[in-house]
Parts: C-alpha cells; structure tokens; sequence
C-alpha cells in the first residue's frame, strides 16, 4: 500500500481554481488532489501534454470501436497503464472495473486506497475512494458520476 503526500492546487467539480476568502489560491488534500489527478488521467489521450507524450490513459483511441466487450476488457488496462506511466499511484492501490450499460456507453468505476498524509504527515481517515464515471465510446466527453 503506497503512502501519498503530494498536494496541489485546488480546484472545483467543473476545473476552476480555488480561491480562499482570504484570496490564496487553494490547496487540496492529498486525497482529493490524487482524485483530481486520476481524473485528468482518464480524461488525457496520448499526446495531448507534450513534455510527456505518453500520459494518460488513452481512452479516446477506443472511441468508434465496434466490439464493446473488446473495449469493456480493455478499459482497466489502459487505465492502470496510464496510472503506472503518469506514476500517479501505486499500482497495489488501483482497481478499474468497467461495464457495458448500452451500446454506446460503459460505466467505469476507479477504486483508490492507500494512505493519504496530511500537511504535517498525519494520516487522512480517507478509506476507500470510489470514483464514477459513464464512458461514452462515440465524440462525448465522459461523464463524472462522482
């Protein structure tokens, strides 16, 4: 199980930076900050950040496959690859399932554990996080269930 401490900047459900009352750019737990990181990750197709060509999971070359159950098993590699490439997360704490729920579309789920520090090394009671999401493999941008 990997122990996590980084941090960065926060930023809201839509991708917005953070901004404190007090005006200061937030700044995320460790949780929070590695499901935000994960979600870029899979939301990231190969090329798309130039100093690391192949970061992401890549998930757009499966869009317009025709074999669902291909893209259905495919899915969890690509995720864990990305992860893996992207050095995001321990690969012990990383679980994608991923399931057909119409013919265009596959809901993923991301189970993350570990051990998330605080700023002063403390440990987050965080447990299992889940994110959500439906993958439509056609020109739409997936969809966050979390």
């Amino acid at each position: 199980m990997g122990v996590y401490i980084n941090r960065d900047i926060e930023v809201d459900d839509d991708g917005d930076i953070v901004v404190n009352p007090s005006g200061d750019i937030g700044v995320a737990d460790t949780a929070e900050s590695m499901k935000h990181a994960i979600k870029f990750m899979l939301a990231t197709d190969y090329n798309e950040v130039k100093p690391h060509p192949l970061m992401g999971a890549n998930l757009g070359s499966l869009i317009g496959r025709h074999d669902i159950n291909e893209v259905v098993e495919d899915i969890p590699g690509m995720v864990v690859g990305g992860n893996t490439y992207s050095a995001l997360i321990n690969s012990s704490d990383i679980r994608v399932t991923a399931i057909p729920i119409d013919v265009d579309k596959i809901y993923v789920s991301v189970e993350l554990t570990g051990v998330y520090l605080d700023a002063y090394g403390h440990p987050l009671d965080v447990g299992v996080t889940y994110l959500e999401y439906i993958f439509p493999y056609t020109e739409e941008k997936i969809q966050d269930l979390t």
